[in-house]
């Protein structure tokens, strides 16, 4: 068995337990990387940080074992798109501002720094789910016009159709494109 401590004291649940094996779970690399934060911080520049982060995230997504994410690709688990990585390392930054025995200033100011940048990273979610819903509604009317296009092909419905189509494709490209690595959001 390989059994995983926590990095943070005493309030991370760290392992997620799947048929008998512990494996690391999400929440585990996330209070790794605000470790690495905390220890790091003022010491090195913000390149060198995101390649540290980076480095740390693909060897958690190298190591086997599918079954501590549900059977999804495990770098799938850490997008930003679906929550992923930046809502456990938010969740670190608000448990470590909780007031307990021995809360030192430096993990209250690293965890201020990530609370404060949590309005602007929401902003941009916001901004790129625009492209994915314009890809929904492309694909939604380009089907509806190839459909309509196949009763009467002698109206421009299915070059509108295909149109629909490629710019709902380029809207989901864009849409995924537009996403902050995992390493760069809370860097």
């Amino acid at each position: 068995k390989i059994r995983i401590r926590p990095t943070s004291s005493g309030q991370v649940n760290a392992v997620a337990k799947s048929k008998g094996i512990e494996w690391p779970a999400i929440r585990d690399l996330a209070s790794l990387l605000r470790d690495l934060s905390l220890i790091s911080e003022g010491k090195i520049d913000d390149l060198v940080k995101t390649r540290l982060r980076a480095a740390i995230i693909n060897s958690w997504v190298s190591v086997q074992g599918k079954l501590r994410t549900d059977g999804a690709r495990p770098s799938r688990s850490l997008e930003i798109v679906g929550g992923g990585l930046a809502i456990w390392e938010y969740e670190q930054a608000l448990s470590s501002n909780i007031p307990r025995d021995g809360a030192g200033t430096q993990s209250s100011r690293h965890s201020s720094k990530i609370l404060s940048r949590v309005s602007s990273i929401q902003r941009r979610l916001f901004t790129i789910r625009i492209f994915s819903l314009l890809s929904i509604i492309g694909l939604f009317g380009g089907s509806i016009c190839l459909v309509a296009g196949t009763y009467d092909p002698d109206q421009l419905s299915p070059f509108v159709g295909i149109l629909a189509l490629i710019l709902s494709l380029g809207m989901r490209l864009l849409y995924f494109a537009m996403a902050p690595r995992p390493e760069t959001v809370f860097s």
